[in-house]
């Protein structure tokens, strides 16, 4: 139910500055949590990082955009601001379950995250970062498959509702039936990704 309201009135009122907080909410969850577990950050990298992920946002409204004027017509011009800031929901899914990801982590293994900010710095092979793993006090095996489970869970839950942002934003330009609209979120799902795909390599150059 939050997310249904948030989506909606991200659409009714195309609030673009909450749209770049809720934008910026994973790259400053990935920020804050390395420099309170004590690993090293490139700045100039992360800096890098968050220009591309904007590139990729202002992109990927626009193919949102081009495809909704496809697929629902007239009704989607004037719009974009509104989709625009609709679609930043999926960037606090993202946050969501990022949170979630590593609250699980705290809980059920506390000295794992210490363990890998240890090995910073040191230039760590593969052997060296399953030694560290390995030494590490794990719960006992009901506990780990349980964190497993519940992992596979928060990944699921994401998926399932950036799904759904993707679809009701389509609703929200033009109600449809499912089909239509079940279409132009399999679509935009597919290209959104060939160009993340692109953009990590445009940046890799």
């Amino acid at each position: 139910m939050l997310f249904k309201n948030l989506l909606l009135s991200q659409f009714e009122h195309a609030n673009i500055g909450l749209a770049i907080v809720f934008f910026l909410l994973p790259t400053l969850f990935l920020l804050g949590s390395s420099l309170a577990l004590g690993f090293s950050m490139n700045f100039a990298g992360f800096a890098f990082f968050v220009a591309r992920e904007l590139i990729y946002f202002v992109l990927a409204s626009i193919l949102m955009f081009v495809l909704l004027m496809g697929f629902k017509g007239a009704e989607t011009k004037g719009k974009f601001l509104h989709i625009m800031s609709a679609y930043s929901v999926n960037y606090l899914v993202i946050f969501c379950a990022a949170l979630v990801a590593v609250i699980l982590v705290a809980v059920f293994i506390p000295g794992f995250f210490p363990k890998i900010a240890s090995l910073q710095g040191t230039n760590p092979s593969i052997d060296d970062l399953a030694l560290a793993i390995n030494s590490i006090d794990l719960p006992s095996q009901a506990i780990v498959l349980l964190l497993e489970i519940l992992f596979l869970a928060v990944g699921i839950a994401a998926i399932i509702l950036n799904f759904w942002v993707f679809y009701s934003i389509g609703q929200m330009v033009k109600a449809t039936s499912l089909f239509p609209n079940l279409v132009f979120t399999v679509v935009f799902v597919g290209l959104s990704f060939l160009l993340g795909q692109a953009l990590g390599f445009v940046f890799s150059i």
